[in-house]
């Protein structure tokens, strides 16, 4: 059991009386940050957060502004590209207070992901938020985003922010307290050298995605398909010993635009195989919400937590069932796709994941 005794002034000053306010490592790093020079969030950005409006019905997958809620924060610090949508311009022009722009910091700051933090680095012209993210938009001259961001992701940021989250049912950080949190301030050098760090991290980011399309193009381009678009047909024929062959009956497995893809596999000059004969495959495991935790050592990772590009952490499971679970821990040079939910979603596991090592994770996918 871990017991904290804090005076009935600090609580008092504070308005705070729950036990959340005063863990030990929290207490400890915030007395570490007013302990040494620092500044307070509010006099070196400005912060707003994202539109309180009900506009899910104005969603759309293709169209318009894109319009970031708390899921499109990844916990690897960057903008989640999966499962974007976008709002009219129109309602976009009338929610000014929750415009996002380049160099803006983002917080998410309701609910079990409060405290996960982005940084704006190549936004689209327009862009927009919700209520879920509150934005941090550095004053000039006074902070630089980069290192703000950096603190914010640490240790001493994170502290502050999780012990300054509200709430029963729905927990979250409101903006007067996101106003207070305390940022330690080093030398102007220091802190650009921080910044510039974090720039090039996301410049490098945004590179790997391009070199992972410019890759796909070229695969494309191999295969003869650079120019080709699947087309959904209606209505089709198929004969009966086919349905036979592949134990399938249903139409979607039929379509014609999967038969082109696979005609032009096997007209590949250098040969095709199925993949069960070039590797190994393995079912994971599904350990049920029961044994979920939202704070841990070993990320439990999901179909919904796999990217190209990432795998981000939500879930995590305990020692003692990571242990039980030793046929399903992924290594290094391993290949992750879902089967389930979203399939087709694959990541190839290298040293660069960003997972807590070790150990890895175990995976349901």
């Amino acid at each position: 059991m871990q017991v904290t005794v804090a005076n009935f002034s600090q609580a008092n000053e504070n308005e705070r009386f729950d036990a959340q306010f005063f863990k030990p490592e929290y207490v400890e790093s915030y007395n570490k940050v007013i302990n040494g020079r620092y500044s307070q969030l509010s006099d070196i950005a400005h912060i707003t957060d994202g539109n309180h409006l009900k506009i899910a019905e104005d969603f759309d997958a293709t169209e318009g502004v894109r319009y970031l809620r708390g899921q499109d924060l990844g916990t690897d610090m960057m903008l989640n590209d999966r499962h974007i949508v976008h709002i009219p311009v129109k309602v976009y022009d009338s929610l000014k207070r929750s415009h996002i722009y380049q160099n803006d910091v983002l917080i998410t700051i309701v609910g079990a992901n409060t405290g996960l933090v982005g940084l704006v680095y190549a936004p689209p012209k327009k862009l927009v938020a919700n209520c879920k993210l509150g934005i941090a938009r550095a004053y000039k001259g006074k902070v630089h985003p980069g290192y703000l961001y950096s603190f914010l992701t640490s240790q001493y940021g994170q502290h502050q922010i999780l012990r300054s989250v509200r709430g029963g049912g729905q927990t979250g950080l409101i903006l007067p307290d996101m106003r207070q949190l305390i940022i330690t301030r080093l030398s102007d050098t220091f802190e650009k050298v921080v910044n510039d760090i974090v720039l090039t991290g996301h410049e490098k980011y945004i590179d790997s995605k391009e070199t992972f399309l410019n890759a796909q193009r070229f695969l494309l381009s191999a295969l003869g398909l650079s120019n080709w678009q699947p087309k959904h047909q209606l209505s089709f024929v198929k004969n009966y010993c086919d349905a036979q062959a592949a134990q399938r009956f249903d139409a979607e497995y039929f379509q014609p635009k999967y038969d082109e893809i696979v005609k032009a596999i096997k007209r590949c000059p250098g040969g095709w195989d199925t993949l069960g004969n070039i590797a190994s495959v393995k079912k994971c495991v599904e350990v049920g919400s029961d044994a979920y935790m939202d704070e841990g050592d070993i990320p439990f990772v999901r179909v919904s937590n796999i990217s190209p590009f990432e795998i981000t952490e939500e879930k995590y499971i305990s020692d003692n069932l990571y242990a039980e679970l030793s046929e399903h821990q992924p290594k290094q040079g391993e290949i992750l796709l879902s089967k389930d939910g979203t399939p087709g979603l694959a990541y190839h596991l290298n040293r660069f994941s960003g997972l807590n090592s070790p150990p890895l994770a175990a995976y349901y996918v």
